[in-house]
């Protein structure tokens, strides 16, 4: 160890506060980015294990290859394990009606490997084990509409989708039943040993007319592979340069969380918070480390002159710094890595339970967020922090090494005085005495060593408002998501989206309610029949920022799209009573939910809450064009005029006709539109009068989730019921209960819906679980976000009181000589008070500004993901503004006490070393 190493040791020892200081603020960096790197890393493996949980492991998938195909692409570079399911053949097991319109059970074979590639989630029973046993979903019963159950043994006929004319159908070719038929059929007797939960899109397409049956073993027709490659990063190229089978697919939530999709507008957000996140990290060290190591500097500017002055060059001079930076990073980087650790470990096993309740399905809550060490995320934090540091101690270490001995030793840079600049206003002095003009005078005469201490309370304001923005963003924003459910748990009608009126029984469905009703844990049911439609309003009617922002104009009327809600007497009765009106009149009651839009204007984008509503225009008419029902036809769409839009939107022409297709074409979802017949508006078209009557203030039990929705009731209201509609335009049939201890009551239901025979009709949602889940959410984003608040602001204090402390320490001799000269500790005091007014006033002239700017930042970045307004950060900039004071007077009252307790001689000769 050299004299000089030596004796930078020594200067760390005998100045242990401001060492400390420093070693706090390296351990508090390292800490915080060891805390984002690790818990990114354990947040991403958390999320791909609940990939491959859902979903599987696999990495892409290719859809109906031959063997040939499967051959050559087991070959294929890269290609690391592949798993098939192999097509076994349709059988049909529904009736085909047209509630039922998916009647098939799809037959596949597993191969030997498919769990390990794919995730099976076993609810009953067990996997099959010969070609003779089936494992069904939980969906069979419900999408086919037959009776399927656990241990049923079925004598099924087995054979190949073909068109009459011979040609084969796939499971994306829709089912009509007169255009298509079975082929190579067999028949044999099959067990149903197993029930699982359904398979997403990819696996199981919502498009085929059926549902998955597994098996193993069997003759197969085609093949359905899941692959995984030696790299996931390759997935989405592989998939683009190789044309396998009838179509392909990605395993999209594993390669999103694993960074590797196409989804550029998510990684904008993504990168683009991160980004922000470690620089409000990396400032905030910086702002803290450098302050150290520049006060340090200033401290021993003597020194270094002397040293210089006996043959140091500049080279020693600067190695001294970097020596003491390296030092304090031995200590301070280790400790930094195991707080960092330690504390994200414990905040991850702390929220275990909440992010368990985030996820619906009892194999994803199997998977628990915990901390992951990956030694290149420690690498990176320690490498950063070293970075900060050496970056911190460079600059003022290059800043010595300028200094002249002569200049070193004089310390004439310090402080360097001109007239005009230590003037100080008479008011001043008015004010605050000759105190204060003395402490005005020193702000000037030593602007280096002021412009510190106003930095640090500078960088303090803006990394708190800073973090307090891009936390308040996440925070409100997803708690805007659970303020829309009312209603616990949510009964619907599964068979399909192709409900018409003749296929919906109030009489059922309110029957339904009355037993959900009985049962011990539901309060309350609220049902509806409902169905959207598009309505024209004029504009005296709609409220000018729902014109300038939300609706489309046409031909002087604004088009709407509000959802019908058709109620039972006395739940409309209640309604009428919250919203004033009276229920004899049959008119409508309308929810209009406020709605966050994008406006813009001079180019600018702006974000404001819209009601569609003037509420001065209720009670409201509007004249509707009801297409009326024909015998034997169902109702397909409108034909629009041909018109030049150059956007696509073919209704901005006039109506000149009505589609209708025979009955006898329709089969559930399937439509044959070779028979379309064209009525004229005046044949089809007649006008009604709807009446809306009032506003409900608060969205009802029975709430949609619609921005606009009208309640009517059954009775009475005929005309807009009974009305033909698109067919692709449902009626949802849903039932919404309330019921506080929901878990109780969703077991119930089920119960209830299977006694009944009603689980292949009616599902249950708990929607208060949903809600809980997003709750939980934000409880997650909470801790994360306030503790990263907490951390940021534990390095401004320290760098704060750091640079204010050292200062004071440094200006020693400058007070004795004030006390010499007879000024008493009231005196001192004031002087003291009136410079903390003006450290805390500078630092907030130019600390709001910026941070208002760089919340405005944040809130450019996070719009890249949703839709909200920007915010003053008014409560940031309080809670900044007065702690900027309480910081900067504690700190000053710690420093100043010790100084008073000198002697002025023992001052007056003492080195600041």
């Amino acid at each position: 160890m050299n004299i000089l190493t030596n004796y930078t040791i020594r200067c760390l020892k005998k100045n242990r506060v401001r060492t400390l200081v420093t070693l706090i603020g390296i351990i508090l960096s390292v800490s915080l980015f060891t805390a984002v790197a690790e818990g990114a890393w354990s947040g991403q493996q958390y999320l791909m294990n609940i990939a491959i949980a859902d979903e599987g492991s696999y990495h892409g998938m290719f859809d109906e290859i031959s063997d040939a195909e499967l051959e050559e692409l087991r070959t294929q570079d890269g290609i690391e394990q592949t798993a098939t399911l192999d097509g076994v053949g349709w059988t049909l097991v529904g009736s085909g009606e047209r509630e039922f319109s998916q009647p098939y059970l799809r037959i596949r074979s597993m191969s030997n490997n498919f769990t390990d590639l794919v995730a099976v989630e076993l609810l009953e029973g067990r996997m099959p084990q010969n070609d003779r046993e089936l494992l069904i979903s939980d969906r069979s019963a419900a999408v086919t509409g037959a009776e399927l159950e656990l241990g049923q043994t079925l004598t099924l006929s087995v054979g190949q989708r073909v068109t009459k004319d011979g040609n084969p159908l796939s499971e994306y070719n829709e089912y009509f039943p007169e255009e298509e038929q079975l082929a190579d059929v067999t028949e044999d007797t099959w067990t149903i040993v197993g029930v699982y939960h359904r398979f997403g899109n990819n696996i199981e397409s919502y498009a085929m007319p059926g549902s998955l049956a597994l098996t193993v073993g069997g003759t197969c027709t085609d093949h359905k592979v899941f692959f995984t490659l030696d790299s996931i990063g390759d997935t989405l190229d592989f998939l683009r340069e190789h044309d396998y089978g009838s179509s392909s697919a990605a395993n999209n939530d594993l390669l999103l969380y694993a960074g590797y999709d196409d989804n550029a507008r998510v990684n904008a957000v993504i990168y683009s918070l991160v980004a922000i996140l470690f620089g409000l990290i990396f400032l905030g060290s910086v702002a803290l480390i450098y302050n150290s190591f520049s006060i340090s500097v200033s401290e021993r500017t003597k020194q270094f002159g002397l040293l210089k002055s006996i043959g140091s060059t500049n080279r020693q001079i600067r190695r001294m710094v970097l020596t003491e930076a390296l030092l304090l990073c031995v200590i301070g980087i280790p400790l930094g890595l195991l707080v960092g650790c330690g504390g994200i470990g414990l905040t991850l096993r702390f929220l275990q339970p909440a992010f368990s309740s985030m996820v619906s399905s009892a194999i994803k809550q199997a998977v628990t967020i915990k901390l992951v060490l990956h030694w290149p995320s420690l690498a990176i934090a320690a490498g950063v922090g070293l970075f900060t540091t050496l970056v911190s101690a460079w600059i003022p270490a290059k800043r010595a090494t300028r200094l002249s001995p002569i200049s070193a030793i004089r310390q004439s840079t310090d402080v360097k005085v001109r007239a005009k600049e230590i003037k100080v206003s008479p008011l001043t002095g008015k004010l605050f005495g000759f105190p204060g003009t003395l402490a005005a005078k020193n702000f000037k005469r030593s602007r280096k060593q002021y412009r510190s201490t106003v930095v640090s309370l500078f960088m303090s304001i803006v990394l708190f408002v800073s973090a307090f923005s891009f936390a308040d963003y996440l925070r409100k924003d997803v708690a805007e998501n659970v303020q829309d459910s009312v209603s616990d748990l949510v009964v619907y009608n599964q068979t399909g989206y192709s409900l018409s009126v003749e296929a919906v029984d109030p009489d059922r469905t309110e029957a339904l309610a009355k037993l959900l009703k009985a049962e011990e844990h539901v309060e309350d049911v609220m049902w509806t029949l409902c169905y959207t439609d598009t309505l024209k309003f004029p504009a005296s009617v709609v409220s000018q920022a729902a014109q300038d922002s939300v609706l489309r104009e046409s031909n002087g009327s604004y088009i709407l799209y509000p959802t019908f809600c058709f109620l039972p007497e006395t739940d409309y009765r209640h309604l009428c009573t919250q919203a004033g009106v009276d229920p004899e009149t049959r008119q409508a009651v309308a929810y209009d939910k406020e709605r966050l839009v994008t406006a813009y204007e001079d180019g600018s984008r702006s974000f404001q809450l819209v009601s569609l509503f003037r509420n001065s225009a209720l009670p409201m008419t509007v004249t509707l064009d009801v297409v009326q029902p024909r015998a034997g036809m169902i109702y397909d769409r409108p034909e629009y005029e041909p018109c030049d839009d150059p956007y696509g939107f073919e209704d901005e022409g006039e109506i000149i006709g009505y589609n209708f297709i025979p009955a006898e074409d329709v089969s559930g979802e399937n439509v044959t539109t070779n028979n379309e017949v064209l009525i004229s508006p005046e044949e089809a078209v007649v006008k009604r009068e709807l009446v809306i009557g009032g506003l409900l203030q608060e969205p009802p039990l029975a709430s949609s989730g619609h921005d606009l929705t009208f309640y009517l009731p059954l009775e009475g209201t005929e005309n807009l019921w009974q009305s033909a509609r698109p067919i692709d335009n449902p009626v949802l049939e849903t039932l919404f209960l309330q019921a506080p201890e929901h878990a109780a009551a969703k077991t119930e239901a089920d119960a209830l819906l299977q006694g009944q025979e009603l689980n292949k009709r009616y599902g249950v949602r708990d929607t208060r679980e949903d809600k809980e889940g997003t709750q939980s959410l934000l409880l997650v984003l909470n801790v994360f976000t306030f503790g990263f608040i907490i951390l940021i602001s534990l390095i401004a204090a320290a760098n704060v009181f750091n640079t204010i402390s050292t200062n004071v320490a440094l200006r020693r001799r400058e007070f004795a000589t004030l006390k010499s000269v007879g000024m008493g500790d009231k005196s001192f005091g004031r002087m003291m008070r009136f410079e903390c007014l003006l450290y805390g006033s500078k630092a907030l002239l130019w600390g709001l500004p910026v941070s208002i700017g760089i919340s405005w930042l944040i809130w450019k970045a996070v719009t890249n993901a949703f839709i909200t307004s920007y915010r003053l950060p008014w409560t940031a900039m309080a809670i900044a503004a007065g702690s900027v004071f309480l910081v900067v007077f504690s700190t000053m009252l710690y420093a100043t006490g010790k100084i008073r307790k000198d002697n002025p001689i023992d001052a007056l000769k003492q080195e600041n070393l």
